[in-house]
């Protein structure tokens, strides 16, 4: 019996069982508790480049006189992730009184006419990610002016400058001050005096949305 209880004592299969620390899970010192980690951020979807753009505005024109204008424009485009980015655009302008030359003697008509525009412009977009941004542009652009017994062809660059709000992911809406200068020439039908050619430029607020993809 004496040797019986000396055995239990010395036989460690005899011991009571401790729990080993942590419930037997192992424990690497400096591993973060998942459960301590905040909400994964998401990075913002990455746009295609590819945009359309609709534009409204209008100013005032000196070409042998002084005209107020009103216009309205669409436009498509492709912007790199720089800001670097290129527009092809289409306008129609009112012009609400004739082009006269400096006589006053040779008009377009008595009341107003036509600027077809096409033009091609060059866009730089400062700050891409900030939702409210400084943009540019800078491009040339041709004018096609038909009006009573005769036809008008311009060519000539522009100026603009403002900022873009970021109203979604995908719309924007711009402001800017736009200048242009071009020259024209208008010509009558044979036998009847030309109107004749005129340097001029305009002065205009442009608001556009502009829709990217």
């Amino acid at each position: 019996m004496v040797a019986s209880s000396a055995l239990a004592i010395t036989d460690p299969s005899q011991q009571p069982q401790q729990p080993p620390p942590n419930g037997g899970n192992t424990v690497v010192m400096g591993q973060p508790n998942p459960g301590m980690q905040g909400p994964v951020q998401q990075p913002p979807p990455q746009r295609m480049g590819v945009w359309l753009q609709a534009r409204a505005g209008g100013g005032v024109q000196f070409m042998g006189g002084t005209q107020g204008n009103a216009f309205g424009s669409i436009a498509a485009g492709y912007i790199r992730p720089e800001g670097f980015g290129v527009t092809l655009y289409g306008a129609g302008r009112y012009i609400f009184s004739p082009v006269c030359n400096s006589g006053g003697v040779n008009c377009t008509g008595s009341g107003g006419l036509l600027d077809v525009e096409i033009g091609v412009v060059g866009r730089y977009t400062a700050l891409p990610q900030s939702r409210l941004h400084p943009i540019a542009e800078l491009g040339g652009q041709i004018h096609i002016m038909p009006f009573e017994n005769g036809f008008g062809f311009g060519y000539g660059g522009q100026l603009a400058a403002g900022i873009e709000f970021d109203l979604t992911e995908s719309l924007s809406l711009d402001v800017l001050a736009r200048g242009q200068i071009m020259y024209a020439y208008f010509a009558r039908g044979p036998g009847v005096a030309d109107v004749g050619g005129f340097l001029g430029g305009r002065i205009e607020p442009v608001v556009g949305l502009t829709l990217y993809f």
